[in-house]
C-alpha cells in the first residue's frame, strides 16, 4: 500500500522568539519487509534555516535547525510517501515460544541480538517500574501461557479495560495515574503495555508513527483528521521485534507507518527544542494520511 502523509506542526507564541534551536523527528524510516520511504520533504514556513540530519543511536531520521531572527511562530511542514507491507508472514512459529523458556534463553543467551534488547528492559524517563505496575503485570500476565499470548491478551485488557479519553492526561502524566482512572490516549496506553512487560523483563520498545483512517461507509475522508500514533514493539528473540497496538487492540498492519523507536516518547518525541523568549506557546498539529 502506497500512503502519502503530510504533517503539520504550528508553534504560536505571545511573544516574540528571538532564537530556537530544534530537533525534529518526522521522516519514516526504512524497514524491510514493512514499509519504504519514496520520498521525503521538510521545510519551515517563512523562514529558511539551513537543516541538517543525522540517523540517532536507535537509527531513527533526526533533522535539527535554528533560527536566528525574531518570529512569532514557527510552522513546520513535513510531506512523505512510504510504500507498507504485510509483514505478519516473516513471524514464523512465533506462537511456539513459552514465556518461561524465552526469559531463561535471554538471561544467558551472548547472543548480539539480545544484549542490545536488553536496553529496552530498565526504566527510562517516562517509563517507571512502580510498585503499582509491578501488580498490574502479576495479574495480567502468565507464566503458563507463551510469549506471543501474553502480549495478544495484555493488549486486549488495556483495550478492554481503559478509555480513550483525549485531553485528559499529558506527557507528565504517570503511569500509576493511568492504571487508577482507567482513561488516557495512545501515548499512555504504549507506555503502560511497555512497563508492563519490562516489569516481567521482557524488552519493549516505544513506536511513535502514524496510522490511515477510514472514513465512515459513504462518507468523504477529511482532511487533517488523522494524528500521530503510539504503539508498542516487543522482541522476541532470533524472530526480531513484533509489534501490538493497544488502543487499537490490532496488530500492526499496512495502514501503521513507522517513524521512529525509542526507550519512550522522550527519545523520540517529533518536535522538541529550546526558545529564547517567546513563553507559553500554542502548538496546532494537522496530520493527513492517504493511500495513493
Amino acid at each position: 500500500m502506497k500512503l502519502q502523509i503530510k504533517h503539520k506542526t504550528k508553534y504560536s507564541y505571545l511573544e516574540k522568539v528571538n532564537l530556537c534551536h530544534n530537533q525534529v523527528i518526522l521522516k519514516p524510516i526504512n524497514l524491510i519487509g514493512k514499509q519504504h520511504l519514496i520520498s521525503f520533504e521538510i521545510s519551515i514556513e517563512n523562514i529558511k534555516p539551513s537543516i541538517d540530519e543525522r540517523i540517532d543511536f536507535f537509527g531513527n531520521n533526526v533533522h535539527y535547525f535554528c533560527i536566528n531572527q525574531t518570529h512569532k511562530e514557527l510552522i513546520i511542514n513535513t510531506n512523505s510517501v512510504v510504500e507498507t507491507y504485510n509483514s505478519f508472514s516473516y513471524f514464523g512459529d512465533i506462537h511456539q515460544i513459552q514465556l518461561l523458556d524465552y526469559k531463561n534463553k535471554f538471561k544467558y543467551s551472548s547472543e548480539s541480538s539480545f544484549y542490545l534488547a536488553s536496553q529496552f528492559i530498565i526504566p527510562s524517563i517516562f517509563i517507571d517500574i512502580s510498585k503499582e505496575v509491578k501488580e498490574f503485570a502479576n495479574n495480567v500476565l502468565n507464566t503458563g501461557f507463551s510469549l506471543y499470548s501474553n502480549c495478544i491478551n495484555l493488549m486486549n485488557y488495556i483495550y478492554k479495560n481503559f478509555k480513550f479519553e483525549s485531553g485528559f492526561t499529558n506527557i507528565n502524566t504517570p503511569i500509576p495515574t493511568i492504571l487508577s482512572q482507567k482513561k488516557g490516549v495512545c501515548q499512555d496506553f504504549a507506555h503502560l503495555m511497555i512497563a508492563t512487560l519490562r516489569a516481567w523483563e521482557i524488552p519493549a520498545r516505544y513506536v511513535s508513527g502514524y496510522i490511515e483512517t477510514l472514513p465512515p461507509e459513504g462518507k468523504e475522508k477529511l482532511v487533517g483528521t488523522d494524528a500521530s500514533h503510539a504503539w508498542v514493539s516487543v522482541f522476541f528473540g532470533e524472530w526480531g521485534w513484533l509489534e501490538f497496538d493497544p488502543t487499537n487492540n490490532i496488530q500492526p498492519n499496512e495502514q501503521h507507518v513507522v517513524l521512529a523507536y525509542g526507550r519512550d516518547f522522550e527519545d523520540i518525541s517529533p518536535v522538541k527544542g529550546v526558545v529564547i523568549t517567546g513563553s507559553n506557546p500554542k502548538l496546532k498539529v494537522s496530520v493527513d494520511v492517504s493511500r495513493l
